[in-house]
């Protein structure tokens, strides 16, 4: 008798040790996959941060670009201005000019017509 007790004791013992094995080996899947979880999650998070930093630098490189075109179209309008008011000035030189030399040879030609 004493032998069959030992034989089922080393069963249950052979039985505990395999549950030992797999539970510790369930453990062992399940830090696995949470470790798993963790990566993606740590990387779904990174991506995100990554995301907002994108977008606050395209709102900010918006706003710069905003402040370069603001700049280049008043650099425009201010050398519009300039080209016009120059234009225009040469325009009233010119008249003025051609004016005054149409006065003065009508003037030659009435005073030569007086003379004659």
């Amino acid at each position: 008798m004493p032998n069959l007790d030992t034989t089922t004791l080393q069963r249950t013992s052979d039985q505990k040790r395999s549950e030992f094995k797999e539970n510790d080996a369930e453990i062992e899947r399940s830090r696995a996959q949470g470790h798993l979880l963790e990566e993606q999650n740590l990387t779904a998070v990174m991506k995100a941060r990554h995301d907002v930093e994108r977008a606050r630098l395209e709102v900010s490189k918006q706003e710069i670009v905003s402040k370069i075109e603001s700049e280049k179209s008043k650099l425009s309008l201010s050398n519009r201005r300039t080209q016009v008011a120059s234009e225009a000035e040469e325009k009233l030189k010119s008249d003025r000019a051609a004016n005054s030399a149409e006065i003065e040879s009508k003037k030659q030609k009435r005073d030569k017509a007086l003379l004659s």
